[in-house]
């Protein structure tokens, strides 16, 4: 049996009854090309498990100078930063920006990665809802992650040898418990953000730092932690509303920015005011966070979104991929506002 590097694009083109020319342009997403004739083309190379040859040989013979973006939510403002800044560093070294909006979806994450492929993008910046390898599908492992550079940003993906450059999402969370610990508050909660019912290694980060905080002060019973989809919104009522029924709170940190608008229309209703009945820490200092006097964590967008780009842009010099597991570490700076207060 032949191995799947060995399928030629003929033998593809013989399995879908079309010419080699018909086929090119069907893998390659250009042409003119009816869709039933891509379609028969795809099916053919699937059965085949053929791969394309500037995927397998993982060095390609020009240059586009084009970088993928894939962006989960481009509606999240800590987004957007990091995107500006990417376009500004990735321009200036003369690359130009292909982004794809994910909408925190696997399987339109996973159709990003092929289009930017089929598009001959340089590179990949990537900030993915997978957290471990485990959870790819292997096709991707090998045609995408071995074969283009990738490096990740504010998000990592365990087990694979990429470069990720986010935050100590530990430390900083461990840093925000201790500062809400240190007024005197020990009912403390946390409110995050799931996707399609799992959880990022980001938020589980944080939720980690957070209950190492806890433990370390001896407050056992203190603690209660939710996740929450802002895509559904009735569902997210519920979830916080039942945290703030059954649950003695004093104080709520929010590990997602995007769940604070949320977060505040319920709290408006329920006439809690910050920090008069509950103290509150959110992330990604915004400007209507300063606005309202919100105690906020402040993300080096920028920064991450640059030396993303610098990054990458070196291995696609270099014309090497990473061999390696390298974080790159930032630092997130508490913003100490009006919305806490000390707990008697």
């Amino acid at each position: 049996m032949k191995s799947e590097d060995s399928i030629t694009i003929k033998e593809v083109a013989d399995r879908a009854g079309v010419s080699v020319a018909t086929a090119g342009r069907a893998m390659g997403n250009y042409g003119h090309i009816s869709a039933l004739t891509r379609q028969k083309v795809l099916k053919a190379a699937e059965e085949l498990n053929y791969v394309p040859n500037k995927l397998a040989q993982g060095m390609r013979s020009h240059n586009t100078r084009t970088i993928g973006v894939v962006v989960p939510d481009i509606q999240n403002n800590f987004f957007g930063s990091i995107l500006a800044a990417m376009e500004k560093r990735a321009r200036s070294k003369g690359y130009a920006l292909l982004i794809c909006n994910t909408n925190e979806n696997r399987e339109i994450e996973l159709e990003c990665l092929d289009m930017l492929a089929s598009k001959q993008v340089d590179g990949i910046l990537l900030a993915s809802i997978f957290s471990s390898k485990e959870e790819i599908p292997a096709k991707y492992i090998r045609t995408i992650f071995g074969n283009i550079p990738v490096v990740l940003y504010d998000r990592r993906i365990s087990g694979l040898p990429l470069t990720s450059v986010m935050i100590d999402n530990f430390s900083t969370a461990y840093m925000v418990t201790k500062y809400l610990i240190g007024m005197g508050h020990i009912d403390i909660a946390t409110i995050g953000s799931e996707q399609e019912g799992s959880v990022s290694n980001t938020v589980k980060e944080r939720e980690a730092g957070y209950r190492a905080a806890l433990r370390e002060a001896g407050i056992t019973n203190g603690g209660i932690s939710i996740e929450v989809n802002w895509r559904k919104p009735e569902e997210m009522r519920r979830k916080i509303n039942i945290l703030l029924d059954y649950h003695k709170i004093s104080a709520v940190i929010i590990f997602n920015n995007s769940l604070f608008a949320g977060f505040l229309n319920i709290t408006n209703k329920r006439n809690i005011r910050f920090p008069e009945n509950m103290s509150v820490v959110t992330w990604d200092d915004e400007d209507y966070d300063e606005f309202l006097n919100i105690t906020a964590v402040r993300q080096p967008a920028a920064k991450m979104g640059e030396l993303a780009v610098d990054n990458l842009i070196e291995q696609i010099e270099d014309k090497k991929l990473s061999t390696e597991d390298i974080e790159i570490t930032l630092n997130a700076k508490l913003m100490k506002r009006n919305s806490c207060r000390v707990n008697k």
